[in-house]
């Protein structure tokens, strides 16, 4: 490869982990869509104490598995299947 091909490579990859296209979800449920992976990742770290088998997924496929993604409104979470809802871990 290029070392340009490269370079755009990686500019693409960086932008899509920046880019709102995140989902993060249990067994059973979706906590929230449109999030950044670094945004995921953190919902993530705060919550898998309470909530274990946390995944970040691409909003796509969140939005295969448990239908319309969930977001984040006014920092709060949806209330969401889970053995603690995410709401109560924040």
């Amino acid at each position: 490869m290029s070392p340009v091909m490269k370079e755009n490579v990686e500019e693409l990859s960086a932008s899509e982990f920046d880019a709102p296209r995140w989902s993060v979800v249990s067994a059973e449920d979706c906590a929230a869509s449109s999030l950044s992976y670094d945004e995921a990742a953190n919902l993530v770290q705060k919550m898998s104490d309470s909530i274990p088998g946390l995944c970040i997924v691409t909003d796509e496929a969140a939005n295969r598995l448990y239908g319309k993604p969930k977001s984040i409104e006014n920092g709060k979470l949806p209330h969401v299947a889970a053995p603690n809802t995410f709401a109560e871990t924040l």
